[in-house]
């Protein structure tokens, strides 16, 4: 498999259609300790975007 994987994971990775390749997931899958809800998400990534541009010294409104 090892010879073969390139050729397998580029459908997916590189091309975009993971319906005609494999995905690579071992590594990573462990740390994976929550799953949002996509407004959680969402909710977590303008937080956490304010709290850096507040950090630059860039006015935020809350």
């Amino acid at each position: 498999m090892a010879a073969s994987t390139p050729v397998l994971l580029k459908p997916a990775m590189v091309d975009g259609r993971p319906d005609l390749g494999v995905m690579a997931s071992g590594q990573v899958v462990a740390l994976i300790d929550d799953l949002p809800t996509c407004e959680e998400l969402i909710d977590s990534i303008v937080t956490q975007a304010a709290a850096v541009l507040r950090g630059l010294g860039r006015f935020v409104s809350d």
